[in-house]
């Protein structure tokens, strides 16, 4: 099954689940946060394993709905395996967990409960659009990155503009259509720009799919971090305080 893994477990993905041998062990308990209903593809979880033993666990394994050993983990100090994933379309299924010790010998549980997910397809991806549309651009131009929801798109919350360089969330006005207004203010490297929006769906909210990129070209730009909030634009000096507003 192909679905992206927060951490590296390519020498693991041809491993089968066999199932252990009866070793008195109780078996773990494998639940999902945050637990929804449905998931939508693009959207991370964590699987969370635990075992119920007042002895100490070596570690921990995950197995997706095919059976396979997606990854294998040390227990964690406080005795949790931890995997976090980021869903696919490909991702539903069940997927479920064990855990061993070594105690006279590795001694390894029967399988975890088994936990569905279920993953829907992400809203679809809007528009994105530069004016005035130049091959290339000087040091105090001014440009406007229009951003449109597609035809039909209920409950828009938020819009979200991504370059290699940062994040820009802005707050979703009267119709489905948001326009940044961007001054090149000093010359660096060239940008990509990939726009997105938030809709709600099943009680929060949920990120589309990335537009097409845009690519402003030019001798090099280096754009300042903004964050934009009901059509005002405020300076931040904080990767991390302007990367909180953003979904991934």
């Amino acid at each position: 099954m192909d679905f992206t893994i927060a951490v590296p477990t390519l020498a693991l993905l041809c491993a089968v689940f066999q199932p252990a041998a009866s070793s008195g062990l109780q078996t773990p308990k494998l639940t999902i946060q945050p637990n929804h209903p449905e998931y939508f593809e693009g959207e991370r979880i964590e699987l969370i394993c635990s075992a119920s033993q007042n002895r100490t666990v070596e570690g921990y394994r995950f197995f997706d709905p095919d059976e396979r050993m997606i990854h294998k983990m040390a227990a964690s100090p406080y005795q949790k395996g931890k995997l976090p994933l980021t869903l696919q379309m490909n991702s539903t299924g069940n997927y479920f967990c064990d855990y061993w010790m070594e105690e006279s010998g590795e001694a390894t549980s029967g399988p975890s409960n088994a936990t569905f997910i279920r993953v829907n397809e992400a809203p679809a991806a809007p528009s994105l659009s530069v004016h005035p549309e130049l091959p290339a651009y000087n040091l105090g131009d001014s440009i406007t990155l229009s951003c449109s929801a597609p035809l039909g798109a209920k409950e828009v919350k938020q819009f979200q503009y991504y370059s290699d360089l940062m994040c820009v969330s802005a707050m979703a006005l009267h119709d489905n259509v948001y326009r940044y207004n961007l001054s090149i203010m000093e010359s660096t490297d060239m940008g990509v720009f990939r726009c997105a929006y938030l809709v709600h769906l099943s009680g929060r909210n949920v990120l589309s799919k990335k537009s097409e990129p845009v690519s402003i070209e030019g001798l090099g730009v280096r754009w300042k971090w903004m964050l934009a909030v009901g059509g005002s634009f405020f300076t931040i000096n904080t990767l991390i305080f302007l990367i909180s507003h953003c979904f991934f």
